[in-house]
C-alpha cells in the first residue's frame, strides 16, 4: 500500500521559505505571512510516483516553492528539497498542473509565493 501526502500551503513546512528560493517579478511572499492573502486551491494533480520508487518502495519527502499567478496558474516552480531526485521532480511537475482560485489582497489581484511539502510512505 502506498501513502501519498501533499501539505497545505499553511502547514509549518510551507510557512518556511528556505532564502535560496526565490522568484523573479513581484509577488507576496504566503510562505512566511500566510494570512496576507486570499486564495484557494481549485485543483490538485495527482502526484505520478516514479516507478523506480514504486519498485523500490523507497519512502520519499519533497518540498516544492512556487508563485501563484494573478489567474490561479502556477509558474516558477522550484524543488525545495527532496529525499529523491525522481520524487522531487514528480512533485515539482505535480504542482505545475494545480489550479488555484485568483489570488487577492484587499480585493485586488496579486502574484503569491505558496511552499507546499510532499510526503511518500510504503507500508513495509
Amino acid at each position: 500500500m502506498i501513502m501519498l501526502l501533499a501539505g497545505c500551503a499553511t502547514s509549518p513546512e510551507g510557512n518556511r521559505p528556505p532564502s535560496h528560493v526565490t522568484f523573479t517579478g513581484e509577488y507576496l511572499d504566503a510562505r512566511t505571512s500566510p494570512a496576507i492573502v486570499t486564495v484557494k486551491r481549485i485543483y490538485r494533480e495527482p502526484l505520478n510516483v516514479p516507478l523506480t520508487l514504486r519498485k523500490s518502495q523507497i519512502d520519499a519527502d519533497a518540498s516544492v516553492a512556487f508563485i501563484v499567478e494573478k489567474d490561479g496558474t502556477i509558474s516558477q516552480a522550484q524543488i525545495v528539497k527532496a529525499t529523491d531526485d525522481e520524487f522531487g521532480e514528480a512533485a515539482r511537475q505535480s504542482v505545475l498542473r494545480w489550479r488555484y482560485s485568483p489570488p487577492k489582497k484587499d480585493g485586488q489581484p496579486v502574484r503569491v509565493a505558496l511552499q507546499e511539502p510532499f510526503t511518500l510512505r510504503f507500508d513495509h
